[in-house]
């Protein structure tokens, strides 16, 4: 979904991509998550070559209506994305699942100029998804598919329970399945 996008747009400007995720700027004071946020933009801005940043799960990021908890990150990330003229060797894309619950003052054109909405997948992607998740190549792969071999899947009534969730989501959910089936398995081995 969007995160294999911007790693692919990254890729394609020879850029080295930088992720902000809300889990990585978490900090014990809510001020020190926009200090962490200006790092992240200030190392951005000292390096050489390409570097795309981006801003994975901008909802959690930039609540909308939630000024106490996000008012530092909303004015730090004005001041970085203004700042963007000055170091054309640096891209920002954000990445959202609503981005209604993103602060519009972030989000306004002016500072984010192309926004493009990338729409859930269909029952046939999320079948396809599934059947090409569910069969992995290579040596992980190898193990991986003896250990989700122990039961069938339906993957129309698994597309089905799906509807309306993300790529990211449905991968997600099929990584946790593959953890907890891996750890049932050797713990079996241990008896």
């Amino acid at each position: 979904g969007k995160s294999h996008l911007m790693d692919a747009l990254g890729e394609q400007l020879g850029a080295d991509v930088r992720k902000i995720a809300f889990s990585d700027v978490t900090a014990t004071h809510v001020g020190d998550w926009a200090k962490n946020i200006a790092k992240v933009f200030d190392s951005a801005f000292a390096a050489e070559g390409r570097v795309l940043i981006v801003l994975d799960e901008m909802e959690g990021l930039l609540v909308n209506g939630n000024p106490d908890s996000t008012a530092n990150i909303t004015a730090v990330l004005k001041t970085k994305l203004e700042e963007l003229k000055d170091h054309p060797n640096v891209f920002v894309v954000g990445a959202t699942n609503n981005v209604d619950s993103v602060d519009p003052v972030v989000r306004a054109s002016k500072r984010i100029p192309l926004q493009i909405p990338l729409g859930l997948p269909t029952d046939s992607q999320r079948r396809d998804l599934f059947e090409d998740l569910l069969i992995m190549n290579g040596p992980a792969g190898n193990i991986m598919n003896a250990v989700m071999q122990e039961s069938a899947f339906d993957i129309g009534a698994l597309s089905d329970l799906t509807e309306g969730f993300s790529q990211g989501e449905i991968i997600e959910i099929l990584e946790s399945v593959r953890r907890e089936r891996a750890l049932a398995i050797l713990r079996k081995e241990e008896l």
